[in-house]
């Protein structure tokens, strides 16, 4: 596939630059910021971890699945080659273009753009912490759990899946707020409109302990206790080329059984 992509790119005249690392060092990120696509070869988690690359570049991706469930990599290899083609002729009939809406996950001063999810939980901390929950700066609710995970459309067939939130199609512009086993009956996920900020307080962390930030499922960070998380989705897009006949609904079935 590498041969066959690289063969493409130079009938086209086109550079090319394949990488390996992760993390990605100082240069490479740079670098990236003259791309003017992206191609993963791998699975989600390959196209997540690229996530800061593509974002410094603003150029689309070609996400090509070689992992084992290839959500957002849905591209065969052989759909990979034509896309490439078509992309590099111009031909944007041959390819169609979804705009994935990114979140942006701030704490501690800094800020984190992510395209599936931002999950805050209780790490290694060995009992169930409060969360208090504020919606644009009205705190809504207390609760106890593990964690919460609060996602965009795209990344609501992931965590939020696994943690029995629901399914958004991926161009509803919400986020989904969404709870790691909470001590309640009651407490179901929400949906809420790209309008909103969402903040997560946590407290009753014991000494010497820390919640954990995850972005997307590579980058960790610690939170002490009485920290927030403050949460609200972006206009910025990462846009995936993907073959034109591709349905999501079809997609869904395939890769996650809906509905068999």
């Amino acid at each position: 596939l590498l041969n066959a992509l690289a063969a493409s790119a130079r009938r086209h005249n086109k550079k090319f630059k394949i990488l390996a690392e992760y993390p990605y060092k100082k240069e490479t990120v740079r670098q990236a910021a003259e791309a003017g696509l992206f191609i993963s070869i791998g699975g989600d988690g390959t196209v997540l971890s690229a996530v800061p690359l593509i974002t410094a570049a603003g150029a689309p991706l070609l996400p090509v699945n070689f992992g084992k469930l290839g959500f957002i990599s849905s591209v065969s290899e052989s759909s990979a080659v034509h896309i490439l083609e078509a992309f590099l002729s111009g031909r944007t009939a041959d390819y169609k273009t979804e705009n994935r809406r990114l979140l942006e996950a701030g704490f501690c001063g800094k800020r984190f753009l992510a395209l599936n999810d931002a999950v805050l939980s209780r790490g290694s901390c060995p009992r169930l912490l409060r969360f208090t929950v504020s919606i644009s700066g009205i705190s809504i609710t207390e609760v106890r759990a593990d964690g919460v995970i609060i996602s965009t459309a795209t990344g609501s067939t992931a965590y939020n899946l696994a943690a029995s939130g629901p399914i958004l199609h991926p161009q509803v512009p919400a986020l989904i707020l969404n709870l790691i086993s909470p001590h309640s009956l009651t407490f179901k996920p929400i949906i809420f409109p790209e309008n909103e900020t969402i903040q997560i307080k946590v407290s009753d962390l014991p000494e010497k302990h820390r919640a954990i930030i995850d972005i997307d499922g590579h980058l960790e960070s610690a939170l002490k206790n009485n920290g927030d998380m403050r949460v609200r989705l972006t206009d910025q897009k990462i846009s995936v080329l993907k073959p034109s006949e591709e349905n999501y609904y079809l997609v869904l079935k395939e890769k996650l059984k809906w509905g068999v």
